[in-house]
Order: structure tokens, then C-alpha cells, then sequence
């Protein structure tokens, strides 16, 4: 069962290669002509070849002259008036139909190539078995001039057919692969919205219920003259819930498709640490910004998000410095913290660090975490 496939599949030769061909057979043509026929030529005969020969070999070496079917009839029509006014001796090879062959085979389909070129045969023949001596005693030369005709003929319209299945194949192919991307994107698309719908479901309305009994404690606290502290640690848990659902909602989002944090909003990251911790933290950026992927600024964000969180769960420092510096092939993110004593090396670096390695790797990066003299360092590199 064939497929239907849009399109024309490309010649067999390019335009020169085309026009180059045709030249040699042409010249080939005027030699065997020149050559072969009897002299002394008879003026109306030598002007009637010759005003043939020079219509197919206009036709033949410019293809954009008329339509194909009615430029082809008219190159075998002159073909023949060569061939019945040709007086070479009887089983000479007949150059002009070789160049009917070519052309027939390449432009037309095979009903129309085969009356073609049946036509030109036919005329060949006739005129073998008209001329003096005949087929008695050309015969070898006559079989061998059509024995050769029909091989090229099969043997062109072959390598047509060859080329227009390949072509033919190329092309389902390109649709098979354009159709699986398709497929593929439309299943990301779905699962990508099935996870947002579960994590909005699920964790974005256990955080609004925790923030609003957060609100409810503090009041309570309030109301109850609690101690400065009390009230304090509820509203630090207070804005840690509120973050974690503003981070949830991000997370919907770019499942969502919407446009991923990323580089642009390390500034007000760093802003937010700082005001929760306490703690100094400078944010410094070098080089041009070059254009990452949606998925590359998501892991710088990511990146410097869990850096931050564990210098305040986790690390003795006073200091914090976030540097992003751009080059030519990507990205890097450092972050420093600086104590007053070096941070020990733990048993195990936890599946945040884990996970920012691998989000890295993932992307054609590389994440690099360990302790310093007197602080912990985080660096991610990230390519363009």
C-alpha cells in the first residue's frame, strides 16, 4: 500500500549537470552527422537537418521552454525528420533518440515516455528496413542499436523510479519523526499539567490551610500576651509557609509552561535572605549575559535558592557573598559563605546538594560543593 507524499522529488541530475549531458550528446549528434553523411550535401537537405538539429538541441539543453509533454513530442518529432532524412548506411546509432531517452525518462510518466520513445524506435526501424540492404545485411548493427536504446531507456526510467522512492521514503520519514515530536511534546504538555493540578491540589492548599492557622496562633499568642519570642517564631513559620507557597505556585506555573524563574530574580533572592537571616549577603554579577535555556535559568535559581537555605540551616556564618559571572559558552554561579571557623565536612551531603548535582548534569553542567578555610562553597557551571 503506497502513501501519498506531497512534494516533487529532486531531478536525478541538477540543472548543469543536466545541460552539460545534453551539450555532449548534441555535439556528438552534429559530429556523427557531419561525419557519416555522403557528400557532396544537397543544399534543401542539409538546411532541413540542420534546422532540425538545431531545434532538438534547443530543446533538448533549455528544459523551461513550453510544457514538458509538448517540448519532448516536439524533440522525438524532430528526432524522426533526422532520421528518415539521415542517408548514413543502414544500422548507424541514432544520437538523437538517446537524447529523447534521456529526457523522456526524467520528465515524463512511463505511458507518456513509452509513446515517446515507441515512436522513435518505430521511425528507426521503418527507416533501417527501407534503406538499401535492409535488415539483410545490417541486421547486427540494427539489434544492437535497439537492444541498446531499450537498455537505456529501462535503465533511466529505473533510476528514476529509484530516486522518486527514495524520495518518497525520506519524506514519510520526516513526517514519521515530525509526528513522534509532536506526540512526545503532547504527552510533556500533559503530564507536565497533570503534575501542576496535583501539586496545586495537594501541597498549595496544605500551605494556605497552614498560613491561615499560622495567623490564627499569632493572634491567639497575641491576644494572650505572649513573649516577644513566641510570637516571633510564629511569624518566621508564618513567612516560611507563605515563601513555600509562593514557591509552589512558581513551580505550577512553569509546569504550566509559564516563563521559569531564573537570573533575573536572584537580586530580590538574595534581598529576601539577607532580610530572614540576619545575615550580610552581597550579590555581584560580571560579563555580558548570554541567552540560557528556560531550564538552565530554573537550575541557576534553584541552585542559589538551596545554597542560601542551607547557609542559614546549616552553616556558622556571618557573611554571604552570591557571584553570577557570564562567558562566552555559559554561566557560573558561586556561592561563598564566610565564618569564623572552617565548616566541617558532613557524613553525607543530603539530597538537596544531590539533587542540584544532578539538575546540573541533566543540563550539560557540572556542580561543585565543599568546605573552605573558614566557610562552604557552592559552584555550578552552567553551558549556553
Amino acid at each position: 500500500m503506497f502513501v501519498a507524499v506531497e512534494g516533487q522529488a529532486p531531478a536525478l541530475m541538477s540543472v548543469g549537470q543536466r545541460r552539460l549531458a545534453m551539450l555532449v550528446m548534441a555535439a556528438l549528434l552534429v559530429l556523427s552527422l557531419w561525419l557519416l553523411e555522403p557528400r557532396p550535401l544537397h543544399v534543401p537537405h542539409a538546411a532541413a537537418m540542420a534546422a532540425l538539429t538545431l531545434l532538438l538541441i534547443v530543446l533538448s539543453v533549455f528544459e523551461e521552454i513550453g510544457r514538458p509533454t509538448l517540448r519532448i513530442s516536439a524533440m522525438a518529432a524532430a528526432t524522426m525528420g533526422l532520421i528518415l532524412l539521415t542517408e548514413t548506411a543502414p544500422g548507424s546509432t541514432p544520437v538523437g533518440a538517446y537524447i529523447v531517452v534521456l529526457d523522456a525518462t526524467q520528465s515524463l510518466r512511463l505511458r507518456g515516455a513509452l509513446g515517446v520513445t515507441g515512436a522513435v524506435f518505430a521511425t528507426y526501424c521503418a527507416r533501417q528496413l527501407w534503406a538499401p540492404g535492409g535488415l539483410q545485411d545490417n541486421w547486427v548493427g540494427i539489434a544492437f542499436n535497439l537492444g541498446f536504446l531499450i537498455f537505456a531507456f529501462l535503465l533511466l526510467y529505473g533510476a528514476r523510479r529509484l530516486r522518486d522512492e527514495q524520495f518518497r521514503v525520506r519524506t514519510l520519514l520526516a513526517e514519521l519523526e515530525a509526528r513522534r515530536d509532536r506526540d512526545l511534546e503532547a504527552a510533556k504538555v500533559q503530564e507536565r499539567t497533570r503534575l501542576a493540578r496535583d501539586i496545586h491540589d495537594v501541597l498549595a492548599h496544605s500551605l494556605t490551610a497552614l498560613i491561615v492557622q499560622l495567623d490564627g496562633a499569632r493572634m491567639l499568642l497575641t491576644e494572650e500576651r505572649a513573649s516577644e519570642e513566641a510570637v516571633g517564631s510564629v511569624l518566621r513559620a508564618r513567612h516560611l509557609a507563605q515563601e513555600g507557597l509562593d514557591e509552589t505556585r512558581r513551580a505550577v506555573g512553569t509546569l504550566r509552561g509559564e516563563s521559569a524563574p531564573g537570573a533575573r530574580m536572584l537580586a530580590g533572592l538574595v534581598k529576601d535572605f539577607e532580610r530572614d537571616s540576619g545575615l550580610q549577603c552581597d550579590y555581584s554579577v560580571d560579563g555580558e549575559p548570554v541567552e540560557l535555556a528556560s531550564p538552565a535559568q530554573l537550575a541557576l535559581y534553584r541552585t542559589a535558592q538551596e545554597a542560601l537555605t542551607n547557609v542559614r540551616k546549616h552553616a556558622p556564618a556571618n557573611r554571604v557573598q552570591v557571584h553570577l559571572r557570564y562567558a562566552t559558552g555559559g554561566a557560573e554561579l558561586i556561592v561563598d559563605d564566610f565564618g569564623d571557623a572552617p565548616v566541617p565536612t558532613p557524613n553525607g551531603e543530603g539530597y538537596g546538594l544531590e539533587g542540584m548535582r544532578e539538575r546540573a548534569e541533566l543540563l550539560g553542567g557540572s556542580l561543585q560543593a565543599g568546605p573552605r578555610d573558614t566557610g562552604f562553597r557552592v559552584r555550578l557551571w552552567l553551558p549556553a
